[in-house]
């Protein structure tokens, strides 16, 4: 409903009231790390540096908005090809004006590549063909070094992905585009209606993440685990039993309490909670 309220704000051009919802929504106690919420605070930064009047500090704003939706949310989920293929674009789409800006520029193109064919996502088939066809076209010379350097983690990232699909088959994780569109299928339900096959797919996938089988470092795994935990509370809003397993993951004390008084005020009635 943020991303929604969001978006009807940005079309009507109200960006004060865009910074102000997107500073309560995005930081603080409440911070949401919903991949299609930090695009919509992508689509502002966009709007707010034109590439055409801004040049190269618009470019590099922008860029760094990109880096940050990316570290925040897009590394972490499956259903991010929407994301690395707008960042791809926008990259793609630049107009060096010198040698040194289109060494630049293909230098992040391939840092892009590099950070996004390691993690298992949709379309990872499609995205690899795309990433060995731009380096035979950039140099048909260099393009085998490049290209074996990264095979091995692209075939780990893919064979995870289907693995991934495969364990949450059936998950549901629609969320309205409007208002007009929010009904049982796009928003959570109540204790009483709950889909408990829906719930424990969503505790599989998170003994998924628990594993480690993409062999991330300590931090990173934890931040991984911390959003599939957050998506499966917003999913599972009425579910005290995703509260409390989210709860109990966490070690910090005042971060749990704070997990334990939005679970309360979702599920006032739980004995758990």
């Amino acid at each position: 409903l943020w991303t929604v309220q969001l978006k009807g704000e940005l079309q009507r051009d109200e960006f004060e009231t865009v910074e102000k919802l997107l500073a309560q929504c995005l930081s603080g106690e409440i911070a949401n790390n919903d991949l299609s919420l930090w695009s919509t605070y992508l689509d502002y930064v966009r709007r707010r540096n034109n590439l055409i009047t801004g040049g190269q500090e618009a470019r590099a704003v922008v860029v760094k908005a990109f880096d940050l939706v990316m570290e925040k949310c897009a590394i972490f989920e499956p259903k991010s090809s929407h994301f690395w293929t707008d960042y791809l674009s926008f990259l793609e789409q630049w107009k060096p004006v010198n040698k040194w800006e289109e060494q630049q520029r293909l230098d992040m193109i391939r840092k892009l590549y590099k950070k996004m064919l390691c993690v298992p996502f949709d379309n990872i088939e499609k995205m690899w063909n795309r990433y060995t066809q731009w380096e035979q076209e950039v140099n048909s010379l260099t393009a085998r070094k490049f290209i074996g350097e990264l095979s091995a983690d692209y075939m780990k990232a893919r064979s995870l992905y289907q693995e991934w699909s495969l364990l949450t088959k059936g998950l549901k994780r629609s969320t309205p585009s409007t208002l007009a569109t929010a009904n049982r299928n796009t928003i959570p339900q109540s204790a009483d209606s709950l889909d408990y096959s829906q719930l424990q797919t969503w505790l599989g996938w998170i003994r998924w993440e628990k594993e480690n089988k993409i062999e991330l470092p300590e931090d990173v795994l934890k931040a991984r685990i911390i959003y599939v935990y957050k998506q499966g509370a917003q999913h599972m809003l009425f579910s005290a039993e995703m509260w409390y397993d989210y709860a109990m993951y966490v070690t910090d004390d005042s971060e749990r309490q704070q997990i334990l008084y939005t679970a309360v005020l979702a599920n006032p009635s739980s004995p758990s909670l």
